[in-house]
């Protein structure tokens, strides 16, 4: 049994938490994400922003590398970097769908449903700055404690429900950051019409 699945087995026994939970994946490389999260009063107002009756943590994970592959000598062959994921990263990123740890920072979401399969989906986080790394993990806390508070209390314990709430969250969110990257340009665009 996995560290993350002794935490989830924790949490599932306190009755205010929805079933699904959240977790801010991160490797050594993400420097500013790394600094919000260990700061004690960004993760308060984190903590705040997810509310009482969802959990999201955080772990950091192996950072993975490119590599070029070895040659004998004499021989002419493409230098194509090949990415070189730690085995200590294969559980978590095979339980949660993920390819590699270069999707990361990102906030992930899961549940488990009644068959024992995992539900997941995950947004990338903002790494370019402090300021960045808190917007982007705190305005997607926004988004997602407006969900869990549309969700019913007798509907806590629906992993499949609480999952497909935050998901569609998630997936809102996202269409929103897109629509906020090209509104210029298409301002731009209207002035020539």
């Amino acid at each position: 049994m996995s560290w993350l699945q002794d935490q989830v087995t924790i949490l599932r026994a306190k009755e205010s938490l929805i079933e699904a939970f959240g977790v801010v994946l991160y490797t050594a490389r993400d420097a500013n994400i790394r600094k919000v999260l260990n700061d004690q009063d960004y993760w308060q107002a984190f903590d705040e922003r997810s509310g009482e009756n969802w959990a999201v943590i955080a772990t950091r994970i192996w950072q993975g590398e490119y590599e070029f592959p070895s040659t004998p000598p004499d021989t002419l062959a493409m230098m194509v970097p090949i990415w070189r994921e730690p085995s200590a990263n294969k559980q978590i990123l095979e339980e949660f769908g993920l390819e590699e740890s270069k999707d990361t920072p990102c906030l992930l979401i899961f549940a488990e449903d009644e068959d024992g399969e995992i539900l997941s989906t995950h947004v990338k986080l903002d790494d370019t700055s402090i300021e960045s790394a808190y917007s982007s993990i705190s305005n997607l806390l926004d988004a997602l404690a407006a969900s869990v508070a549309g969700i019913k209390k007798e509907n806590y314990k629906s992993a499949v429900g609480s999952f497909s709430a935050l998901s569609r969250a998630t997936k809102d969110h996202k269409e929103w950051k897109l629509v906020r990257k090209y509104l210029p340009l298409a301002r731009w665009a209207s002035g020539f019409l």
